[in-house]
């Protein structure tokens, strides 16, 4: 019978070792991580349309939906009336939605003549992508 010499012998074992390790070692490269988010928010405004002519006695109905692939963060309205200077502000700040359903009516008090306005929405999401929208109508009183 021949023997295999000692250092021959853990050479092999060592061998056969590191190669064992090596091959069950994880490949990080096989699990992503979470995918960046790069889509912006979706604006879609039911009313008003773009060009809608409407009577302020009631007030303006504003109804809109923000839908987003991750989350909605913030939606936020700027109603100017140019030649006046008047601005109307509005905000709604939502987390952790995927999609925003809204309605509100806008007053627009102090019209005395038909009168354009316009409509600036923007949205923005968790990762900070944004969307605008501007809609711009006439009311009278």
């Amino acid at each position: 019978m021949t023997s295999i010499p000692l250092l021959q012998k853990n050479t092999v074992l060592l061998t056969l070792f590191i190669i064992s390790i090596t091959a069950c070692k994880k490949d990080d490269k096989s699990t992503p991580g979470p995918t960046p988010d790069t889509s912006a928010p979706v604006i879609t405004v039911y009313s008003p349309n773009d060009g809608d002519t409407l009577s302020i006695s009631t007030g303006v109905a504003l109804s809109y939906r923000i839908t987003d692939n991750m989350s909605v963060r913030i939606v936020e309205f700027l109603t100017t009336i140019p030649g006046t200077g008047d601005t109307i502000n509005y905000s709604v700040e939502q987390h952790n939605a995927v999609f925003l359903n809204q309605s509100t009516t806008l007053s627009l008090s102090g019209v005395s003549i038909s009168t354009p306005v316009q409509l600036s929405i923007k949205a923005s999401d968790e990762a900070g992508n944004t969307a605008n929208k501007q809609i711009t109508f006439q009311v009278i009183p």
